[in-house]
């Protein structure tokens, strides 16, 4: 049995690794925000891969070319295609919408996932996820409140961007089976670095010093974000570490107000905590049914 002194020294553990990971991803949209008013968002894209893709070479001197050992290419490619396009959905978003209504509609993410996995994954879904993943739809409409201020175009490509991560989430389950975090990691870089300059050379406008800092930056708050993350859920558990999630809202509402002077209407605080709350109950309800299937084993 671990000690309560113990448990509460991890939980801590996990709520601030947690705090600082949704830190860090916040203030990466509000640097792609920024950068969007002077550089085309494929562009931010590229950098931000081949930011990703420098990191990871210390991999190759590592483990030499073991790693890429694969059967499963085609999974991969297709991936790496839906990675780019959530990630460029997500940058253009960020280039016609607030930061925190973009962070809010992402919320949306587990309740596609929701969908995707009964579709593709024949995951069976009763009664109270589909009640919970109805009212966390209804948080989106409450953000983008269609026929009253008009479906824009920010808040399509961040349900876009939504969409895209939550079809990434169910490729990413089924690679896993079978390939290891880091093979799915180097093909991402690989296979996305390339792509990502192919769209951006179209768009290319050299940039200067200031904005190199910047992408520099958001490569290294990325890391460090992914780092954060892992270790929350490897301190805390699922129901204590997912909460904390919603900070996001409150890092941009923050961030984005310092930054771009730019302030969150209420109905962004609203829906997103609708979206929030549903996201929040199917992850709770998927532990406990894994606890019961646990005890009935």
């Amino acid at each position: 049995m671990v000690p309560v002194s113990l448990q509460s020294n991890n939980a801590f553990k996990a709520i601030l690794m947690m705090t600082l990971a949704t830190g860090c991803s916040s203030a990466m949209n509000v640097i792609i925000r920024h950068l969007t008013f002077s550089l085309h968002p494929a562009e931010i894209v590229f950098f931000r891969c081949l930011f990703g893709f420098l990191v990871l070479l210390p991999v190759f001197y590592r483990y030499g070319f073991v790693p890429l050992k694969t059967k499963r290419m085609k999974l991969h490619v297709g991936r790496a295609m839906l990675q780019l396009g959530g990630m460029f959905s997500n940058a253009l978003a960020l280039k016609f919408a607030t930061v925190a209504k973009v962070t809010a509609i992402k919320f949306s993410g587990p309740l596609f996932a929701v969908l995707l996995a009964v579709v593709f994954l024949g995951e069976r879904i009763r009664i109270r996820r589909i009640a919970a993943t109805l009212f966390g739809f209804a948080g989106v409409m409450v953000i983008i409140r269609p026929g009253y201020v008009g479906l824009d175009t920010g808040a399509m490509l961040a349900l876009t961007s939504a969409a895209a991560w939550a079809t990434i989430a169910i490729a990413v389950k089924v690679l896993s089976r079978t390939e290891s975090s880091l093979t799915i990691t180097l093909y991402m870089a690989l296979l996305g670095t390339p792509v990502a300059l192919f769209f951006a050379l179209p768009f290319w406008q050299t940039p200067d010093w200031a904005q190199l800092a910047w992408m520099l930056l958001l490569g290294g708050l990325g890391s460090l974000g992914h780092f954060c993350f892992a270790e929350a859920f490897r301190h805390g558990d699922v129901s204590i570490v997912s909460p904390f999630e919603f900070l996001k809202l409150i890092w941009v509402a923050l961030l984005g107000y310092i930054a771009l002077g730019e302030v969150p209407v209420i109905w962004t605080w609203l829906g997103g905590g609708m979206i929030f709350i549903s996201t929040a109950y199917i992850g709770y309800r998927e532990r406990t049914k894994k606890i019961d299937e646990g005890n009935d084993e």
